[in-house]
């Protein structure tokens, strides 16, 4: 579309052609984030909702946390991302910066194929990793695809991660890592523990998230409507609706511990 083009538009007497050009105008403001007042208007007004319910309520978890982050910590302001960023969003004090990740955007992920040189010495794992190859062969024979068989691939829900940027370099002081799942089935939230379990453990292997063994990682697993009695050091469960709450003892702690000098929750 030419500058002609536009001009003709704005100045059609067709309502149809106006009408055209006022939204194509608006779009290209949005595009340059020139957030004018008939834009910032059409964003308070506008929601834009998930496509699936899952998705929404990983969403509406994400920030629950982020309003507890805001809440404890002073002077804590959005800042815009870099084009090259990944983060959901990023959040910034004097002396921390905050970086959220949803699995939807995040490139965070472990991933581990087999090495064909290593051979397990537990007749189990030798049969699994047979299967592996067995089945990488037959993916191969059938549809072409080719790949190395995998151990293991996974990224968690949510990843928050808290920079020190007194230092030269930032450095990563804290993680959360969270998995969402939308029920209130116990096979599922039994699936939940299951990966969020699996994730603590290749957060510190090979530096996949964090590289030293120091930093302490909280780790929360989330339903929705799903209820349990016990508790655990390594791993916190919450209901989706504890979130509502003001009290959420997980959060308050990781929100005030977390953003100082010498955080002490441990892994």
């Amino acid at each position: 579309m030419t500058d002609q083009d536009l001009t003709a538009a704005r100045r059609s007497r067709l309502d149809l052609y106006t009408e055209a050009y006022d939204l194509f105008d608006r779009y290209q403001r949005l595009q340059s984030d020139r957030f004018d007042p008939d834009i910032t208007k059409l964003l308070t007004e506008t929601l834009i909702i998930p496509a699936s319910t899952p998705t929404l309520f990983e969403l509406f978890c994400i920030f629950r946390i982020l309003r507890y982050l805001n809440e404890e910590t002073p002077g804590v302001q959005l800042r815009p991302l870099a084009d090259e960023s990944t983060a959901l969003a990023q959040l910034e004090t004097d002396d921390r910066r905050i970086e959220i990740y949803h699995d939807q955007n995040g490139a965070i992920g472990f991933h581990e194929t087999l090495d064909p040189d290593v051979v397990p010495a537990h007749p189990t794992f030798k049969r699994y990793q047979d299967a592996l190859v067995d089945y990488t062969d037959a993916l191969r024979g059938l549809t072409g695809a080719d790949q190395d068989p995998v151990l293991y691939s996974g990224r968690p829900d949510i990843v928050i991660e808290i920079y020190d940027t007194n230092a030269l370099d930032a450095e990563l002081v804290s993680v959360l890592i969270g998995e969402v799942k939308y029920t209130s089935a116990a096979q599922t939230f039994r699936q939940g523990l299951e990966e969020l379990a699996t994730y603590r453990r290749f957060a510190y292997h090979d530096n996949y998230l964090v590289d030293d063994t120091d930093v302490p990682i909280t780790s929360l697993l989330i339903t929705n409507g799903y209820s349990t009695a016990g508790t655990t050091d390594e791993i916190t469960h919450l209901n989706g609706n504890e979130l509502l709450t003001e009290n959420v003892g997980v959060l308050r702690s990781f929100a005030t511990e977390l953003l100082t000098s010498n955080p002490t929750i441990g892994p």
